[in-house]
This record gives structure tokens, C-alpha cells and sequence, in this order.
């Protein structure tokens, strides 16, 4: 007599076999997830820095403008607030034709609190800083295009225009003077250069992007020497501590 169906010995197998392929694929499909992530990441910033090259051919062969000292650089709802304007967002904006979407990388999430200054909103979410060497002199300073970061991914979804490096103090920003800091440090010091990669996607000067793991990131790739010297940022107790000891490669 021909049997139908299947035995529950036959089913279980049936099942344990499914079972073991998913355990198999899920950890390819999430690393596959994951890489799509950072490649939509890298493709944004080339756009982003393709973008703040036009701007630059209609204003004087320089990247956008925002002041990069201590009071100035980071400027909230970037997009919404008038006078806190000009800010490399909002001059960046019409060159990206208002796409929102390229401003921010598809891995950061939104992990601030409503209660902070710099919480997103629907007209202001961005992901992405600008180097304050770059934005304070316009780019023309160094030789150094395919190894100097215009704009690198954040750890956080925020409502403003951020600059890392800065200028850590009120006087005008100097080329020649050890005094930039926080290009990887955040908040209560803590290192941001880890996130959201392990690492940071990084759009540099001659228009091309790369990814750079947490423990190859260096000064130079932001412009500034520690000392004379190619460092890593050091550790501090807070942000407002962080040293002023970078001086910009020219």
C-alpha cells in the first residue's frame, strides 16, 4: 500500500535540517547587511564631498564655511534656524539637492534623548560631521587631498551642523598653533571613534571615501599632528578636557 505524507521522524529531520542552515546563513546574511551598511555609508560621503566641490567652484575654489572655534562649532537645527547660518549643512544642502537621506548613515541610530539640544527632527537629521581645519580655511591649506578627511560618520543622529576637530578656544583658529582638539572624543570623553563600524567611513579632500578601523585612526587623517608626531587623540576625563594639541599639516 503507498504510503502519503511523511513520518514525524522524517518531519523532525526536515526541520533540523531548516534549522541548521538558518544558524548557518543568518550570521553571512548579517555581516552581508552590515557590509551594504557601510558601502551606502561611503556612498553618501562621496556625495556629500562631490557636492561641497561645486559649491567650491562657485565660491572661490573653497569648501563651505562654518567657524570652527569653541562657541561656533556645532550649530543646532542646521537647516530650520536662520541665524545659525552659515553652516557646512546648509550650504551643502542645494548642492545635494535636498536629498535628507544622504546626509545620514544608514547604520547610526537615533539615540539621543528628546531632552537634548541636539535632538533630531524631521526636518534636521544628520549623521555626518565636517572637519573644522577644512571648514575654517576652505581646504586651500594643504597639498595633502587624498589623505586629509573632509567629513567622517557620527556615533549619533543629531539636529546640527557638527565640526570634529575644532578650535578649542574663542581666538581666531590658527594654522600654525597647537590647538585643535575632540576629533575623537565626545560627551564625558568617551572615544566615538569606534562606532558605528568599528571604525569610521571618512570622505577625503580629492573626493574619494574609505573605511578606517578603530585602531588605524590617526591625527594625520584629520589633518593634525600631536607634537610633530602621527597619534592617536589622547584619553581624557571629559570632553571640555580634551587637550588642544593638534597643529594643522600643511
Amino acid at each position: 500500500m503507498r504510503r502519503l505524507g511523511f513520518t514525524l521522524i522524517e518531519l523532525l529531520v526536515v526541520v533540523a535540517i531548516i534549522a541548521l542552515l538558518i544558524a548557518i546563513l543568518l550570521p553571512s546574511l548579517s555581516k552581508a547587511r552590515d557590509t551594504a551598511k557601510l558601502v551606502a555609508c561611503g556612498s553618501n560621503q562621496r556625495q556629500i564631498v562631490t557636492a561641497m566641490m561645486i559649491y567650491g567652484h562657485d565660491n572661490h575654489n573653497m569648501f563651505p564655511f562654518q567657524d570652527a572655534r569653541g562657541s561656533q562649532f556645532a550649530k543646532t537645527h542646521a537647516l530650520t534656524i536662520q541665524s545659525h547660518r552659515p553652516n557646512w549643512i546648509w550650504s551643502t544642502w542645494p548642492y545635494i539637492n535636498k536629498q535628507l537621506n544622504v546626509l545620514s548613515c544608514p547604520s547610526i541610530e537615533d539615540t539621543l534623548s528628546p531632552s537634548d539640544a541636539f535632538y533630531p527632527t524631521e526636518e534636521d537629521y544628520f549623521g555626518y560631521v565636517m572637519n573644522g581645519v577644512i571648514s575654517q580655511f576652505g581646504g586651500n591649506h594643504t597639498r595633502y587631498t587624498a589623505d586629509i578627511a573632509v567629513t567622517q560618520d557620527d556615533p549619533f543622529i543629531e539636529n546640527g551642523a557638527i565640526l570634529r576637530p575644532h578650535w578649542a578656544y574663542e581666538s581666531e583658529p590658527s594654522l600654525s598653533d597647537a590647538g585643535w582638539s575632540g576629533w575623537m572624543r565626545f560627551g564625558i570623553g568617551t572615544d566615538i571613534s569606534f562606532t558605528p563600524h568599528e571604525g569610521k567611513v571618512l570622505s577625503f579632500l580629492d573626493g574619494h571615501s574609505a573605511y578606517v578601523r578603530h585602531e588605524e585612526l590617526t591625527s594625520r587623517q584629520f589633518g593634525l599632528l600631536i607634537n610633530g608626531q602621527d597619534a592617536k587623540e589622547p584619553e581624557v576625563s571629559g570632553y571640555n578636557n580634551a587637550a588642544p594639541i593638534g597643529t594643522v599639516i600643511r
